[in-house]
């Protein structure tokens, strides 16, 4: 009876660990997407061309109608301002926002490097080396 016990105990303890991964793995999966689509909405904004909107013009003739004193560069640094930034601009500020976020970023791949090793990938082991590759490159790039 003492036996079973300790077995029943050891598969108790077995199936306990291979939760965690399986926490893990999930928690990677989720922080994986939150940063894919923040990375997404960021790299949209950055390359977003709504300068060539033509509404665009009607607005900025209204907003330099009612702020016809201020120069262009205190226009621009108004919150509601419609002049789009420059394309550089939204660059430089997408690539100070990757770099202010790749502690976090590299922290992901950790997980994903960390769950390879340890074989807790539950056979998707390429995917996660794949994911943890394509963040890695994002770093990169800045």
């Amino acid at each position: 009876m003492f036996s079973r016990w300790r077995r029943l105990k050891a598969q108790m303890i077995e199936k306990r660990s291979k939760l965690g991964e399986s926490q893990t793995l999930q928690q990677f999966s989720r922080d994986v997407d939150e940063i894919e689509a923040w990375i997404s909405e960021k790299l949209q904004t950055a390359t977003d061309e709504s300068y060539k909107d033509p509404t665009n013009i009607q607005s900025m003739s209204v907003y330099l109608l009612l702020k016809p004193h201020e120069n262009m560069r205190s226009r621009c640094s108004d919150p509601v301002c419609p002049f789009p930034q420059s394309k550089h601009q939204k660059h430089q500020a997408f690539e100070a926002e990757l770099h202010a976020n790749a502690d976090r970023i590299k922290g992901v791949i950790d997980t994903g490097n960390s769950l390879i090793q340890r074989g807790a990938c539950a056979g998707s082991e390429d995917a996660v080396k794949v994911t943890s590759t394509r963040l890695l490159e994002v770093l990169d790039l800045t």
